[in-house]
């Protein structure tokens, strides 16, 4: 059980607000981690009057902050984490009146490319990736501190120019991995038996005559249980074959902390990032392997 972190005016129940949460001292940590991509996401009610004209002056506030190149994307659908009858996940149409066209979703890079924000109508986005093996991950505490500096950015120009207010509706945390192994990955379910615990599925008896094996998609999902017994959130693991820019045959894997914010406003997003952290550190250690472990360098 994942529990939301309780509200408090000392010790350990102070709100955690950015730059103020070290790193928990009992989290599992690693030295070399197959980690080569982060996300952290806020959902919010859309502003219809955000349009495409706008991106080009927002875009002159972050060529400040030294996001330098820019691209542009199709807007990612809304996507709710719900409960009971109609279980998630929940995908939103978007109503689009046929006088108009939706602006698109932005990119704002920074020179390197490891650093990049994405903003559309309803959506706020900071990414870290690793790019052809170059750059350490600057650990989660800078990823949250920069994602609401940068958020600031956004919601003054909204205020500024008369836009509207971010009102949170979901969150997420992603962490994507890429395994690499010596050989044929995708051709031997050794290979994921020996990065996953949960794999052992994938050992068939010897009198069985089966076909050959070509690859494996691991998928699951934990819900985020508060102290009520109530959920508030999911993880969700996938796991896939993947193929480096090289051409290297590899595995992904794949984990997202989506949930709704765990008080009103922006207090609530850093509560769910911070919590949602914590579920994907332990359930990436308890889905993989010591023998992965070792790999990785595990020092905590």
């Amino acid at each position: 059980m994942v529990s939301r972190p309780k509200s408090g005016s000392a010790g350990k129940n102070v709100l955690p607000r950015p730059g103020a949460q070290a790193r928990p001292a009992d989290l599992p940590d690693f030295d070399n981690p197959p980690l080569v991509e982060v996300v952290l996401s806020v959902q919010f009610a859309e502003l219809t009057k955000y349009r495409s004209l706008h991106t080009g002056l927002l875009w002159e506030k972050f060529r400040n902050a030294g996001f330098t190149e820019f691209s542009e994307h199709g807007p990612l659908e809304q996507r709710f984490e719900t409960f009971g009858p109609q279980e998630s996940p929940q995908v939103g149409l978007r109503v689009i009146p046929s006088e108009t066209i939706p602006p698109p979703r932005v990119w704002f890079i920074k020179k390197g490319g490891n650093e990049l924000v994405q903003i559309q109508a309803d959506r706020f986005v900071r990414n870290w990736r690793k790019i052809a093996d170059h750059g350490e991950y600057p650990r989660y505490e800078y990823m949250r501190d920069k994602f609401f500096d940068e958020l600031k950015i956004v919601e003054k120009f909204f205020a500024a120019e008369g836009i509207g207010r971010v009102q949170p509706n979901q969150c997420e945390v992603t962490y994507v991995n890429l395994i690499r192994f010596h050989g044929d990955v995708w051709g031997s379910p050794d290979r994921v038996v020996r990065l996953l615990s949960a794999a052992n599925f994938l050992r068939t008896p010897t009198e069985y005559q089966l076909p050959k094996f070509e690859s494996a998609h691991y998928a699951a999902r934990f819900v985020l249980i508060d102290e009520r017994g109530e959920p508030y959130g999911r993880v969700i693991v996938a796991l896939q074959p993947a193929l480096a820019p090289g051409g290297e045959r590899m595995l992904r894997l794949e984990l997202t902390a989506r949930g709704a914010p765990l008080t009103p406003e922006l207090e609530g997003v850093i509560r769910f990032f911070d919590v949602g952290r914590v579920a994907l550190a332990n359930v990436f250690t308890a889905i993989t392997t010591d023998e992965m472990h070792r790999d990785w360098q595990r020092k905590q």
